[in-house]
């Protein structure tokens, strides 16, 4: 598994997890997920299979949440 995405935001994890989900794309969460502000800069992370990487790059560049990727 590799990392993804790092967010405190909670709408947006959300919303990645569904987009991956919805591609067929396993995932896990890493870190808190209980609200509470980040302490020492930790924040939860989504990890995918290291070979679905560019696959769940382009699906959460194409919904606007990752700044660039190529398919």
């Amino acid at each position: 598994m590799v990392e993804l995405l790092r967010t405190a935001d909670q709408v947006m994890l959300s919303f990645a997890r569904a987009l991956l989900t919805g591609s067929g794309i396993d995932h896990q969460v890493a870190g808190r997920l209980d609200g509470d502000p980040p302490v020492g800069g930790s924040q939860p992370r989504l990890l995918v299979p290291d070979d679905r990487l560019d696959d769940a790059r382009w699906v959460l560049a194409d919904a606007g949440l990752l700044e660039t990727a190529t398919r």
